[in-house]
């Protein structure tokens, strides 16, 4: 998780600055002049910008596949490694609804915290690109950009500790749960995901109409 707030400052440090020059030192004007569309140059330097970064994201996307995987392997391995017997693990775990609902659950967490870079880094992005847009001074467009990052980073923590705190419920009720519990989490659990998502993208929308809305009269 240490890894999270250094790919959004990365982000926002890797957008702000080429962009920055770009909307106020006169290039956006001799780009405007080519008769591209506004829109058409803004997609285009939102995408460039991606590209920037995609590297940073990929490895902090590795590192969460990494960590899912070895917590699920290490999971199965120790329940085989309790089980008094090869047909006592093939009846309670492979052959368990209980246990492929349970890591059914995980699993949903699992690609959630996976993925979730990915629409983090395109809020940031956009988010960026407003910055340098709206703030002409690159040293507090910096600092517009860091602040602007925090609320996402609370989405972040909130998205990953709502699915992380299904699990826990999950993990302490121990002998009690039951096959509605581990369904009933589950569901409640791509709720949170359809939430979280919901807001990343319109988010990322609203940032996205005010930057097209204030290319039009940006000199």
């Amino acid at each position: 998780l240490g890894l999270m707030p250094i790919c959004s400052v990365y982000t926002i440090v890797t957008v702000i600055g080429p962009l920055n020059r770009l909307f106020h030192l006169g290039q956006w004007r001799l780009l405007r002049i080519t008769g591209q569309p506004e829109n058409d140059i803004l997609q285009a330097k939102e995408a460039i910008a991606q590209i920037r970064v995609w590297l940073v994201i990929a490895v902090e996307v590795g590192l969460r596949i990494i960590i899912v995987t070895v917590f699920l392997l290490n999971n199965f391995y120790a329940f085989y490694q309790i089980s008094l017997s090869r047909d006592y693990f093939l009846l309670t775990a492979i052959l368990n609804p209980l246990c492929w609902g349970f890591y059914l659950l995980v699993s949903v967490i699992g690609v959630v915290f996976a993925v979730e870079p990915i629409f983090r880094m395109r809020v940031i992005v956009a988010l960026g690109i407003a910055t340098a847009m709206q703030v002409r001074q690159t040293t507090i467009a910096f600092l517009t950009g860091f602040a602007l990052v925090l609320p996402v980073q609370i989405i972040q923590v909130a998205l990953i500790g709502g699915l992380m705190a299904g699990y826990q419920t999950l993990a302490h009720a121990g002998e009690e749960v039951d096959v509605m519990m581990v369904f009933a989490l589950t569901g409640l659990s791509v709720l949170v995901e359809l939430v979280g998502y919901v807001v990343y993208v319109g988010l990322r929308k609203a940032t996205l109409w005010f930057i097209y809305r204030r290319a039009l009269g940006l000199d």
